[in-house]
């Protein structure tokens, strides 16, 4: 196995240099034909003009040596051939025709060397080696732009998706024609577990399906890269004791390999494979392409990642929601629970999923009953002791247990014989404990810390609604049902209403919560009191639909102090009798911190974490609402791109986390230079920045970023500088295509020099 750096290496070429000779006089060609072969030559003969046509046509060749003058197509011919067809072969004019004009002119006509016969052997030698020379060089240089620009398009085209699969396939499309493989894969590290997992693979040149192999970072290879964070070469993986051991589809039939490090942020975020069936198939040329490629789908795939946990995080909290409303629907606590099991199934699909509740003694907890416990009813107890397993000191102690080997701990009870990992935890409401709700994997599943943070939301509001149920069916078991409960739950607000709307009764929850005291409150208009857009609509249309229907949401509620909070409202008819209906009840219940939690959760989808600006997924949402509202309203925006002059340097040489600080600075100074409430600034990638203006003509833009230029200069002391491009809006330009314009103009500014202001390609330029 090699690390590079290694020495450097080029394929091999070919046997033996292929040449053409064309000549009408056979004697001279076979002449030549014989001289060229004892020299190590591939050669070819061809007694005319046209025959050498059709050989070009046919075959590759490194050097053509022709004559001058000939029956038919003459050497002139072949030439302007060459330089037509664009085939960049070098071509050596052997003739017996001196004359000074005809060596110009063949020399015009794009002729490498012009040689008179006879010649001097050891001369026309040296004309063939320099001609063979100078093709060799000119296909290197060609090769190498090729080469240059397909990673500045690869760069391009993995910066602009933020899907994992279409990044490798970007890779994949435009590697091809530089890196031999037969098989690849892009690899991904779980950092948090210490894993590789094969995201995406192709074998034999063909996608392959998901195999999701996983590899421990700890096992070498893949520990070496983790450390020394260098692209690895196994020039013969039939010989290598570290790739012998590992067993995997990718490998099979594999000679050779290199293993490319993805880092972003200082971390090892991922790994890319090449193998090819030739041992000794990749050399240092190879890794000096593929490292530049390597940088880009880092980050790339980094924020591919960094999108699917937020997509992940919205997901959580979309279910939690939905989960939250459901139960809140119902008031009976055996339904309830019956109906959280179901939801919970449906949802995380985990094989053992279990509500447990205390008994009226609290001294047993019982397990709530479902369509499903039927079929475990031989295995599953019905109740368990609160001194007995993991459930039982759960309810004890109010505290979660996340156990990924429960036969390690002495309090596990059995119950399945496949059971290896439990999550319980406990049903818990301001401060009073319900139950527990227990789930159980087999050992293929590991619990992590992300999915114990859901799982207590989900039973946070699994708990609220048996408290509500709970207190629901006191009232309902009760002849003085309302008083009763009106006068306990005091973090809970509880009001009864007639049928006109008029408050009979409002509890110490709702003094609490609403500001009003009972006295202040009897005989008002409930939406004098519960204030709200929706209220008064609310409670009209329930006066005149039927009687007996309800209505439940959340909702924002100013109180009489104007003073205002987020609650979960249910309102229920108070029916005594069958046939008899008296009025409402109303359930107000403050869920302010989830809300704003929430809110903060979606402020993290959208927020850069190392600078605090906005990312680039909230950029493109962003500038489609403000195109939608020039074109609306026919006003202007300007849109302003910079990056930070010297940074790659300075990152090379202070490291990643000085670079950091002087993004995070960036940040700042950015935030205190725009206008508030009104400019947005968003982190567009690496140390690319975006800044959009509203209501704002070009000339206004460029003087509020040279006042940012000049800033960030002097902070830095000319350390760090910046090139900025700015563009104002037209109407009808496609939000990408109004970027890139931006992004042509910072680029302009980076050839001037850069530490400058572009907002006009030909006009103005700004450097103090």
């Amino acid at each position: 196995m090699e690390q590079v750096p290694i020495p450097f290496g080029t394929r091999a070429h070919p046997a033996k240099w292929r040449l053409l000779v064309v000549d009408d006089e056979i004697g001279m060609a076979e002449s030549l034909r014989m001289l060229l072969s004892r020299l190590g030559y591939e050669v070819s003969i061809a007694n005319s003009g046209e025959v050498a046509l059709q050989e070009l046509g046919g075959k590759p060749f490194d050097l053509i040596i022709t004559d001058l003058v000939m029956e038919g197509l003459n050497g002139y011919d072949i030439l302007d051939f060459v330089d037509r067809e664009q085939l960049n072969i070098p071509v050596i004019v052997l003739t017996g025709l001196g004359s000074v004009d005809a060596a110009v002119k063949a020399l015009k006509h794009g002729a490498y060397d012009y040689i008179l016969k006879p010649f001097d052997l050891d001369s026309f030698k040296v004309s063939i080696r320099r001609a063979i020379e100078k093709r060799q060089l000119e296909t290197m240089q060609r090769i190498q732009n090729r080469r240059i620009s397909a990673v500045a398009s690869i760069a391009k085209a993995v910066s602009s998706t933020l899907k994992l699969d279409e990044i490798f396939q970007i890779i994949i499309n435009q590697t091809r024609e530089f890196v031999d493989f037969d098989n690849a894969a892009l690899a991904l590290v779980d950092r948090q577990e210490l894993f590789v997992d094969l995201f995406a693979v192709v074998v034999d040149h063909k996608l392959s399906p998901h195999n999701r192999e996983r590899f421990s970072l700890e096992q070498p290879p893949f520990s070496s890269l983790a450390l020394k964070r260098i692209p690895i070469i196994v020039s013969d993986v039939y010989n290598d004791p570290e790739m012998k051991v590992i067993d995997s589809n990718l490998l099979h039939g594999i000679r050779s390999c290199s293993l490319v490090p993805l880092i972003s942020k200082d971390q090892l975020v991922g790994i890319l494979f090449f193998g090819s069936r030739v041992p000794f198939a990749y050399n240092q040329q190879d890794l000096e392409f593929l490292s530049p490629i390597a940088d880009q789908t880092a980050v790339a795939v980094d924020n591919a990642r960094l999108l699917e946990l937020e997509l992940r995080r919205s997901r959580q909290l979309e279910i939690i929601n939905h989960i939250g409303k459901q139960l809140n629907s119902s008031l009976l606590a055996e339904k309830l629970l019956t109906k959280a099991i179901y939801l919970l199934r449906d949802y995380f699909k985990y094989k053992y999923i279990d509500i447990f509740c205390f008994d009226e003694s609290r001294s047993s907890l019982v397990r709530t009953k479902y369509h499903e416990y039927d079929l475990f009813s031989d295995f599953k107890p019905v109740s368990l002791r609160v001194e007995e397993g993991i459930v039982g000191r759960v309810a004890r102690t109010g505290q979660t247990i996340l156990l990924n080997n429960v036969r390690s701990d002495p309090d596990y009870v059995k119950v399945f014989e496949d059971t290896w990992v439990e999550l319980a935890v406990p049903l818990k409401s301001e401060g009073e404990i319900y139950g527990v709700l227990n789930i159980e994997e087999t050992v293929s599943h590991k619990f992590t810390e992300d999915e114990r943070i859901v799982i207590e939301a989900v039973a946070s509001q699994i708990s609220l609604a048996l408290k509500n149920a709970t207190l629901f069916e006191q009232i309902r078991k009760s002849k003085i049902y309302l008083e009763l409960v009106l006068n306990s739950a005091e973090d809970t607000s509880i009001i009864s209403i007639d049928q006109n709307g008029k408050i009979i009764t409002f509890n110490s929850g709702s003094e609490r919560l609403l500001g009003l005291s009972a006295t202040e409150a009897a005989g008002k208009e409930i939406s004098e009191v519960i204030q709200s857009k929706r209220t008064r609509s609310v409670f009209k249309t329930l006066n005149k639909r039927n009687k007996r229907e309800g209505w439940e949401d959340e909702l924002k509620i100013s109180r009489p102090d104007k003073k205002s909070f987020w609650a979960h409202i249910i309102i229920r008819p108070i029916e005594p009798a069958a046939d008899l209906f008296v009025g409402f009840l109303i359930i107000l219940t403050d869920v302010t911190p989830r809300v704003e939690l929430e809110s903060k959760l979606k402020q993290l989808t959208v927020t850069d974490d190392l600078t605090g600006l906005y990312n680039q997924r909230y950029l493109f949402e962003q500038l489609k609402r403000e195109i939608e509202r020039a074109s609306r309203r026919v006003t202007c925006f300007s849109l302003c791109i910079f990056d930070l002059d010297k940074f790659k340097t300075y990152n090379d040489s202070h490291g990643h986390l000085m670079g950091d600080k002087i993004l995070k600075s960036v940040g700042v100074i950015v935030s205190k230079t725009i206008r508030a409430r009104i400019d947005t600034a968003f982190r567009y990638g690496g140390d690319e920045f975006i800044l959009l203006l509203p209501d704002t003509r070009l000339e206004q833009a460029a003087s509020l970023v040279e006042r940012l230029r000049k800033t960030i200069r002097e902070e830095f002391s000319g350390e760090i500088s910046i090139s900025a491009g700015i563009v104002e809006y037209a109407h009808g330009i496609e939000d990408k295509e109004f970027i890139e314009s931006a992004d042509k103009l910072m680029y302009l500014a980076k050839r001037k020099g850069g530490d400058r202001v572009v907002f006009e390609m030909e006009r103005k330029f700004s450097r103090s």
